[in-house]
């Protein structure tokens, strides 16, 4: 396997797509000089395989690695490395010939991995390249760190280096995630062993409940055949006496019912003479009502009429006015045109003066080009250094917001303790006034209900209509109670959204201090708080908007002013100002104008519609990608398109797009909160009307105890004092209950405030460490700073003279340029000026249009209105007609009334005595139907049955004795409390415990197995690492002679040969003519050739396909430099290298050069050079 290629897009100083093809024959060198990016390559390999150390790549955090811009370039959004590898060796595990690894990283912290251009995980390519030399603790890469991770490094980490070459990561690997795997084993195993012990407790007991469950069953049946049996003896006679009863009472209701027919008769007659003589009454009003309101129409009509006439006559005058200023107008067009062409005459002039003094000019900047050379790169040292001096002020002042927001939430904490405190202080004190209270009501129940069982067997009719009055408050009760809840977590939605938008959460850092602190005259608020939009287009306008949604909208250039220096004497940040004032609105040319503009869809106040037409009057939104593409080819790239899902194409020919991210959505937030208050408001309405209704049924159901009272009255105030004891005692239980519960949650409260103090208060200390040692660091960056800057000061005085002569003509040129500038200026002042009169005139021409259209229409309304109001003058004549008519048909209808309420009043009388008859007759009915009620009750309690039920149950042979049947309860009575479910549980547990059983079973046999797999591991692992150990060291000898000279001596021990996997790795040295020493009392270039040695020898014992080497030679000497090369060129047989070099010996000992320089400062350039200009990077 060989490395082909390797492809950077954006990845550090390489801004562009760069390309390095990697040759197989021969060393291949990367020269370059220092600053310029060549170690960027090493670490853009790094980094596609997966690095995720920051520190590793030479930054602070992972987006350090995306192009981060320069002075004239804007930083990148996302980069992109791929690794081209030849393996038709198959070395990797794959069936491909060649393969690709390839990665992408964005700003937004996204990343991704493909192997093949097919999407994969990062574990997947650790897995590919294990054991291969090429992973993440492997040795093909040996950067400028490497030689004292070797030499230097603790135990650990050399460990890694001698495992990945002896070639037991793999094993590791397997051992580490089996080991895993046996600790979740074991926790399952404890899980389910206290489980198993805990349903194995409960077996016995629920078997002899389940037999003592049994033997109840048995009694209560025997018990159940008695007792139904003695109660059908016992009402035998009373059934028929209810059913006589009961066929004579229906009887006398059929007579009752025909007599009420004829009263109904009656009634309705004379109801019907009411009602004509209603309608009579209302239809003469509604005959008034009608006259008046016809007159009304009348009135209304002639005063539209004379309204129009002075609207009409309003447009004559006002289109008179039109007229002579649109001759003004186009005066002012012709004088504007003139003014121009003058101007650009004047333009061209100066122009070919200024490329005159700009030949001038370069040729002097070339003669001072080596004199600025040595003071650039000081200025750059200085800015390097104020760089690293602003970082840590950066990391102090957010460390400080930290902290002070820790105190706030301390501070808030004890508040909300003592808060808390005291509320459970009072919950206690009225817990104890209501269990006092419920012992009162307990006692007050209990002596009702004795009062009331004499007279509760004549109760059991009324009891139905009650019932059905509680099943709809139950009902009602808890559809409030759900819209209650769904109104809070609304209202809890709604203003959770309210105060994201308050508090400008997910803007940046600066903005929400600057609209909150700075109370200033002229700042009114972000973009994208000023804006509302369809859903549809909400993710368009977010993604054509970029950084400018949360730019802020000021009144003036002085405002804007006055925010700057609130955010720099604060240390805030930095924030983007339109101001009002100074905005100028962009407009599509007239062939775009058919096209859908993202400022057509967005809603604004007027106020700030310029800021939105100049941020969005040049983009158009399309629907698909697809027709994005159609669109920027069409108007030739010099639009901004945006489709509704967010891809990009830019004015240009730029194109921006691909996933994502969940992140915070501003338009989508302020559309949900006006959707949450909406619907909240809506859900609020539906909770009043819930309770209204509620509060109907309560009064209707107290109307209905208020009748039961008048006819029961005896036994309602029993009942109703019963009722209102035991609604009393349940409020009382239930409050105690909640009370208990609210205590308990304050008491958890309380516990949770004193955990979350003491963790701030250890957050704030150690911020207080961090923020002393960032400033003692400011303090070290400011005085290296000083020093620089008094450097540079010196160096300018030299400088200075050499400038006198490029100053002056610097002035000239600058000059020149500022009267091109004032021309340009003027120039694009009067097109301004010359299109706002256009758009005036045309203005003007659209309103004279509308006006004489408008008129056209008064004209046509006051037709209609002549019209209308003739009609109303007819309609009113004909009413009054029939208003007279109506007046004369009332009469003949009030002289049959008397005889029919004569008629009424007998019937009345006779219906009267009937009822007396009657309510004898029932009452002797309700006597029975009480007794049978009382069995019926005692059915219902006992056995779920009714009287009418009972009959299956005959048994002439049951004992009916009520010895007997007391017998049969002394024995119930004597199996004590009886588990009912004893049967069914006794089965569920008994599942459940041979359930628990096997899993145990299982569970044991699979920790046997994976700790035998692990000893297994290990076992391969100490065979193989020894034996590859002792190969390596024996090449390390190698090597070392072969660098230092034959009389040179080395090995490499192991501290602990008993514990091969864990032991420490010494390394011992003895350079010819010193004594035998170890690797720490060895000189700088003695570790880094020892060093060199041992990846040598690792090589040598498992070549790897490729390895990289960054600088690696730097310490060494020329001789030294000499046998390295000498040595590495044994190895190019094996093993394919890539140098990162500065020195003289390797660029010659190089087949291939590749030179790396940044012609434009802070974007890497790669060029193939010859060996002669590769030695303008050597450093001597």
């Amino acid at each position: 396997m060989k490395l082909k290629s390797i492809e950077l897009k954006g990845f550090k100083s390489f801004q562009n797509k760069t390309k390095i093809v990697f040759p197989v024959d021969g060393l291949v060198s990367i020269v370059g000089p220092n600053g310029s990016g060549k170690s960027n390559v090493l670490d853009a390999f790094r980094w596609v395989l997966g690095e995720q150390s920051a520190k590793t790549l030479r930054g602070e955090k992972m987006e350090d690695v995306i192009f981060s811009g320069t002075q004239f370039k804007k930083p990148l959004n996302m980069c992109e490395v791929e690794i081209v590898f030849d393996n038709s060796s198959h070395t990797l595990d794959l069936d491909y010939d060649e393969v690709s690894i390839r990665r992408k990283a964005y700003r937004s912290g996204e990343s991704s991995f493909y192997i093949n251009n097919k999407s994969c995980r990062l574990k997947d390519i650790r897995e590919l390249f294990m054991n291969s030399g090429i992973g993440r603790e492997g040795y093909s890469i040996v950067g400028q760190g490497k030689v004292d991770e070797i030499v230097n490094a603790n135990s650990q980490d050399r460990r890694k280096i001698f495992e990945e070459a002896c070639g037991i990561t793999k094993y590791r690997y397997k051992k580490e995630e089996n080991e895993r795997k046996l600790s979740r084993v074991k926790e399952n195993l404890e899980r389910i062993e206290d489980v198993y012990a805990e349903i194995e407790r409960r077996v016995l007991p629920l078997e002899k409940e389940k037999e003592k469950a049994e033997q109840y069953f048995l009694l209560k049946k025997e018990l159940k055949v008695s007792e139904l049996n003695l109660i059908l003896k016992e009402t035998e006679g009373i059934v028929e006496q209810i059913q006589t009863d009961e066929e004579e009472l229906h009887q006398r209701e059929q007579e009752r019912l025909s007599k009420e027919l004829q009263l109904e008769n009656l009634q309705e007659q004379k109801e019907e003479h009411d009602n004509f003589r209603k309608e009579q009454e209302q239809l003469q009003e509604r005959m008034q009502q009608q006259l008046i309101e016809k007159s009304e129409q009348q009135q209304t009509l002639t005063y539209n009429i004379q309204k129009n006439d002075e609207i009409v006559k309003s447009i004559h005058t006002q289109e008179t006015y039109l007229k002579n200023e649109l001759i003004s107008l186009e005066s002012d067009v012709v004088r504007l045109q003139e003014d121009r062409h003058k101007q650009e005459l004047l333009l061209q002039q100066k122009q070919d003066e200024g490329k005159e003094k700009q030949q001038q000019l370069e040729k002097m900047t070339s003669e001072e080009g080596e004199v600025a050379s040595y003071f650039k790169e000081l200025e750059e040292q200085i800015k390097e250094e104020q760089k690293l001096f602003f970082d840590k002020t950066s990391q102090k002042n957010v460390l400080l917001s930290k902290k002070e927001q820790l105190e706030m939430q301390q501070k808030e904490s004890k508040t909300e303790g003592t808060e808390h405190e005291s509320r459970k202080t009072e919950l206690d004190t009225e817990r104890f006034k209501v269990v006092q209270e419920l012992e009162k009501s307990r006692l007050a129940l209990e002596r009702t209900n004795e009062e009331q069982m004499s007279l509760e067997q004549k109760f059991h009719e009324l009891r139905g209509k009650m019932e059905s009055y509680k099943t709809q408050l139950d009902s009602l009760t808890k559809e409030y109670n759900e819209s209650q809840v769904e109104v809070n977590t609304l209202d809890s939605k709604r203003k959770m959204l309210e105060n994201m938008q308050k508090e400008y959460e997910g803007m940046p850092h600066a903005i929400k201090p600057l609209m909150k602190d700075l109370k200033l005259d002229g700042i009114y608020d972000v973009v994208a708080n000023l804006i509302d939009t369809d859903k549809k287009y909400e993710t368009a306008i977010e993604s054509a908007l970029g950084g400018a949604i949360y730019h802020i909208v000021v009144e003036d250039s002085f405002v804007a002013k006055k925010a700057i220096q609130f955010l720099k004497t604060n240390k805030l940040g930095r924030v983007t100002m339109l101001p009002i004032q100074n905005m100028k609105a962009k407009y599509p040319h007239s062939l775009a104008k058919q096209e859908t503009f993202a400022n057509q869809v967005v809603k604004v106040n007027p106020k700030y519609q310029t800021v939105i037409d100049s941020l969005l009057g040049r983009t158009i939104l399309c629907e698909t990608i697809d027709q994005a593409i159609e669109t920027s080819k069409k108007y030739d790239y010099q639009y901004k398109i945006v489709t509704l899902e967010g891809d990009i194409f830019n004015a240009g020919g730029s194109v921006t797009g691909g996933y994502r991210s969940k992140k915070v959505n501003l338009l989508a937030n302020k559309r949900l909160q006006k959707e949450q208050e909406t619907l909240f408001l809506q859900k609020q309405q539906q909770l009043s009307d819930l309770q209204k209704k509620r509060e109907q049924l309560l009064k209707e159901e107290k109307e209905s105890w208020q009748h039961q009272q008048d006819l029961w009255n005896r036994l309602e105030e029993k009942k109703k004092q019963k009722e209102e004891l035991q609604f009393q005692t349940h409020q009382l239980e239930q409050k105690e209950m909640e009370l208990e519960r609210r205590i308990q949650e304050k008491i958890v409260l309380l516990q949770q405030l004193e955990e979350r103090q003491e963790k701030r208060n250890s957050q704030i200390a150690s911020f207080e460490k961090e923020i002393a040692k960032l400033e003692a660091e400011q303090s070290a960056h400011q005085n290296l700073i000083l020093e620089k800057e008094q450097e540079k000061t010196g160096f300018e005085q030299q400088k200075q003279m050499h400038g006198k002569k490029l100053e002056t003509l610097r002035l000239d040129a600058i000059s020149l340029l500022r009267q091109i500038e004032g021309l340009q200026h003027t120039i694009q002042i009067q097109s301004d000026n010359l299109a706002s009169v256009s758009r005036q005139i045309a203005e003007r021409k659209r309103q004279e249009q509308e006006n004489q259209e408008r008129v056209e229409q008064l004209i046509a309304e006051k037709e209609q209105f002549s019209l209308e109001k003739k009609k109303l003058e007819e309609e009113s004549i004909a009413l009054k007609q029939q208003l007279v008519e109506q007046q004369h048909k009332g009469q003949t209808k009030l002289e049959s009334e008397q005889q029919l309420e004569e008629r009424i009043k007998q019937l009345e009388s006779e219906q009267l005595k009937e009822m007396r008859a009657s309510f004898e007759l029932e009452k002797r009915l309700n006597k029975n139907k009480m007794i049978i009620d009382h069995y019926n009750e005692k059915l219902e309690e006992d056995y779920h049955l009714e009287i009418g039920q009972i009959q299956a149950f005959y048994d002439e042979n049951a004992n009916t004795k009520k010895t007997y049947i007391q017998e049969l309860r002394r024995k119930i009575d004597s199996l004590g409390n009886v588990n009912l479910n004893a049967i069914e549980e006794y089965a569920e547990v008994k599942e459940r415990y041979e359930f628990y059983r096997e899993q145990k079973h299982d569970l044991t046999e699979a920790m046997e197995t994976t700790e035998k797999v692990i000893r297994e591991l290990q076992y391969t692992m100490s065979k193989e690492f020894k034996q590859e150990f002792a190969e390596i060291n024996s090449c390390f000898q190698h090597t070392f002679r072969a660098l230092f000279g034959e009389s040179g001596t080395a090995e490499l021990v192991l501290v602990n040969e008993e514990d091969l996997l864990q032991s420490e790795i010494e390394i011992k040295a003895q350079p010819p003519g010193k004594k035998l020493k170890s690797i720490a009392a060895m000189s700088g270039g003695e570790k880094a050739l020892t060093a060199i040695g041992i990846v040598f020898a690792i090589l040598m014992r498992r070549p790897a396909p490729f390895c990289f080497l960054d600088e690696i030679d730097a310490p060494l000497d020329d001789i030294n430099v000499h046998r390295f090369n000498e040595f590495l060129s044994h190895l190019l047989e094996e093993t394919q290298f890539v140098t990162i070099t500065h020195r003289r010996g390797t660029m010659k000992s190089s087949k291939y050069i590749y030179g790396v320089t940044m012609e434009e400062k802070g974007i890497s350039k790669l060029l193939s050079m010859e060996l002669q200009e590769a030695g303008d990077f050597i450093e001597e």
